[in-house]
């Protein structure tokens, strides 16, 4: 059996003088840790998903190298209205990546980009520009990242920053919006579980991968990204739902599944990240350093229920 990788692309230099856009090779060892639904082993289908992220426990220019990155993402396998999975697989990153355009290379605010993108059987097929949208900086209040749409076969994107408490009170964020150019010919997005090429398949997942060797220079090596707010719509009761959820490392991380072969996110456990804080459709990552590591499987929160995104009161 064949066991293989989706990672999140890392570059995409584009030309100048009209030239058309080369797209650079995927890192192959990038680690990953994150959280996926599950309710025994039922699946469901869905037309959106969502996910919010929280990074003001990031300080600024606490990355050491200019090329450091991580994003928070939010990944789900494709399918139709049967449940029927397809082998793609949709992502939507928000990417940390250090800015170093301060006088004498000092770092002003660490940028945060928008990079949604396409997978299929382990191939990257579209995205957005992995640094071509900036969204924000660690100091915004908040954000969410958003997949939804596939009735005529092409999936759509969304990224909402709220900039200060004033906006999010008010709902009145930033929004981004991209369509990829790529025709899947899915009809759904897939939640929770199910055996596929002799793994089980977690369709809706949750978390943060890191580009290999990336370095953090302040307190010790360390940083809290939260994720929460995930759910998917049931457009049968128009409610935004969430499940029970556990964690998950690379190593199951097993999201879709072609021709008997399994993939998985990213190339690699992340180490030295656990949980520092959890409740109903929340957790904060932490890493340390050399610190303890959450292995898959350990609950993050019991319940399931409703509620109603930010973006969408």
């Amino acid at each position: 059996m064949k066991y293989r990788q989706i990672l999140i692309l890392t570059f995409l230099i584009g030309l100048v003088a009209g030239l058309v856009p080369y797209v650079m090779a995927v890192q192959s060892n990038n680690e990953y840790v994150g959280g996926f639904f599950k309710n025994g082993g039922n699946k469901y289908t869905t037309d959106k998903a969502i996910m919010g992220n929280d990074w003001d426990n990031i300080t600024e220019g606490e990355m050491k190298y200019i090329d450091d990155w991580v994003p928070a993402v939010l990944s789900v396998a494709g399918g139709n209205q049967q449940g029927d999975w397809s082998g793609y697989v949709y992502q939507n990153p928000i990417h940390l990546v250090r800015d170093d355009s301060g006088a004498g290379g000092e770092p002003l605010d660490d940028e945060l980009f928008w990079n949604p993108q396409i997978w299929y059987d382990g191939n990257f097929l579209d995205n957005k520009g992995f640094l071509s949208t900036v969204i924000g900086t660690v100091n915004y209040t908040t954000f969410y990242v958003e997949i939804r749409g596939l009735s005529d076969g092409y999936a759509n994107y969304k990224a909402y920053a709220y900039d200060t408490m004033d906006q999010l009170i008010n709902n009145n964020p930033y929004v981004y919006t991209w369509e990829t150019d790529y025709y899947s010919g899915d009809s759904k997005y897939l939640v929770g579980t199910d055996q596929g090429g002799g793994e089980t398949l977690k369709f809706f997942q949750f978390g943060v991968e890191e580009a290999s060797g990336t370095t953090w220079s302040s307190i010790g090596g360390e940083w809290r990204i939260s994720n929460y707010n995930m759910g998917y719509y049931d457009s049968s009761t128009n409610d935004w739902r969430y499940l029970p959820g556990y964690s998950v490392q690379h190593e199951d991380s097993w999201i879709t599944e072609v021709e008997g072969s399994p993939y998985y996110i990213g190339g690699q456990n992340y180490d030295g990240v656990h949980i520092d804080d959890q409740g109903s459709d929340f957790v904060m990552w932490q890493y340390v350093e050399g610190g303890s590591t959450v292995g898959s499987g350990v609950g993050l929160w019991s319940g399931e229920g409703t509620y109603i995104p930010d973006p969408y009161r």
